[in-house]
């Protein structure tokens, strides 16, 4: 009868103590996991935003960034270059802006 009880207390907790350790396993695993999945969104943030704004890098103004050092004045940084002057305004365009009252 004691016999017995200590055998069934004994798988109990040794039932109990394979338990602990299958969920301590698992904590430990879902850690790795979530720091993963977070690595994998800081490593992807960059590329994604890049991609995003690409339309919009004809927008950005500054100094051209190149091979050759900074480029002219009025150049713009992104996929387009602008000129340096802009081209004069047509005849007809300017005569209509000089009679025009106000501008």
């Amino acid at each position: 009868m004691y016999f017995r009880l200590a055998w069934r207390t004994f798988l109990a907790d040794k039932l109990r103590f394979l338990m602990a350790i299958c969920g301590i396993a698992a904590a430990v695993a879902l850690v790795f996991w979530h720091v993963g999945l977070a690595m994998t969104a800081v490593h992807s943030g960059d590329d994604a935003a890049r991609r995003a704004t690409a339309p919009f890098d004809a927008w950005v103004t500054g100094p051209a960034e190149g091979r050759g050092g900074p480029g002219p004045a009025g150049a713009a940084r992104g996929r387009r270059r602008f000129p340096e002057r802009a081209t004069p305004v047509p005849a007809p365009v300017a005569a209509r802006l000089a009679r025009a009252e106000g501008v």
